[in-house]
């Protein structure tokens, strides 16, 4: 039965490997599959495509498109709103708790979905705001450590900087990497901390650390 279920979906997988060795979008077909397999006539997809890349994310819209094709009726939520003009049939926009309005696909647009989430127009989604470069705090030259490689950042002040990606891509492995809990193949991180003053001549001022390639710990310092 299981085989027949996964067939259904076009995945072919073995029945005996671990669900944890399967990727996240293996994983999510899975559960689809577990559903279809009790007779569901109704899926709800609470944003699917989080965690998914654009290969994965074309599978699952397939899957979608056979399952629609079958009768089974699909409750697809998402804020990746191009996503719903592909697959959607209707839609329908909920604010502040309240359904404010149920469309067909074909007489709607991203613009138009947008007013009806916020109550207005909006004409500008990213503004650019110019932040003027301050002193360097953090510089990361060719770090690899395991899954991720070729690393080489620079942070400086003012603002906030940040590191992002899908799930298994290396986020969190490069924060521990940068903070010493986990020892680099190869590469260097120094670090700057403003208002640490240095008496070693020739020294700039500020907090500056070597990380070890081998053991992860801080060899030099200054």
């Amino acid at each position: 039965m299981a085989e027949q279920m996964l067939k259904r979906l076009s995945l072919d997988l073995p029945l005996d490997r671990p669900l944890r060795t399967l990727g996240i979008a293996e994983q999510q077909m899975i559960e689809v599959a577990k559903a279809l397999s009790r007779n569901a006539r109704i899926l709800i997809m609470d944003e699917p495509t989080s965690a998914l890349t654009a290969g994965e994310i074309r599978e699952l819209f397939d899957s979608i498109r056979r399952l629609k094709g079958e009768g089974v009726a699909i409750i697809y939520i998402s804020h990746r709103l191009e996503e719903l003009l592909e697959i959607g049939d209707r839609v329908t926009v909920l604010r502040d708790g309240h359904a404010v309005a149920t469309q067909a696909i074909s007489e709607v647009t991203v613009p138009g979905l947008i007013r009806l989430m916020v109550n207005r127009d909006l004409k500008e989604q990213f503004p650019r705001k110019p932040v003027p470069r301050g002193p360097e705090l953090l510089r990361v030259e060719h770090l690899s450590q395991k899954s991720i490689s070729g690393i080489s950042v620079s942070v400086s002040t003012p603002g906030r900087s940040w590191a992002g990606g899908l799930v298994g891509s290396g986020r969190s492995r490069l924060a521990r990497a940068l903070f010493g809990a986990e020892p680099l193949d190869s590469g260097a991180v120094y670090w700057q901390a403003p208002g640490v003053k240095s008496d070693h001549p020739g020294t700039p001022s500020g907090l500056e650390l070597a990380i070890s390639p081998r053991t992860g710990g801080i060899t030099d310092w200054c």
